[in-house]
């Protein structure tokens, strides 16, 4: 146990990197700061994409493509290519909703496909959330 702690502490040779990697950090940081709503953002894309796999893996009446992740990481770049015009339309005009109606509505869009891979996964989901679920599948299908 006391050399499993020892290891989560960087040793001599290891300090400069890590102070190094601290200090771009912060200069990075100052230079672009990220807005929080971002971070939820790309949190939730990555815990999409990973719910998705374990639900092809989990699933039996899905299969792992490597073709369809690629398409769906492809559309999570167009996303923050669409986000990061948004923001930089909110910056030159000076209207920040731009930039917070996209942001929303693509962490929203994100919280939905995680709760429907994790039906798939065969985690719980409650009834009210499944039903609601159920009723937006159907006004896609309908779009189509």
């Amino acid at each position: 146990m006391i050399e499993f702690i020892k290891g989560l502490f960087p040793t001599t040779a290891q300090l400069p990197f890590a102070g190094g990697g601290a200090m771009l950090t912060l200069i990075f940081n100052s230079l672009f700061p990220i807005h929080e709503w971002l971070v939820v953002l790309l949190y939730a894309m990555v815990v999409d994409f990973i719910l998705g796999v374990m639900a092809a893996y989990l699933n039996d009446n899905l299969a792992l493509d490597s073709r369809r992740g690629n398409r769906g990481l492809l559309k999570k770049v167009c996303i923050l290519v669409i986000v990061s015009l948004c923001s930089i339309l909110a910056t030159e005009f000076n209207i920040s909703a731009i930039y917070y109606v996209a942001v929303g509505g693509y962490i929203s869009i994100e919280i939905l496909s995680i709760l429907e891979n994790a039906g798939k996964a065969g985690i719980p989901i409650p009834a009210k959330l499944r039903d609601t679920l159920a009723q937006l599948a159907d006004n896609k299908l309908e779009k189509k």
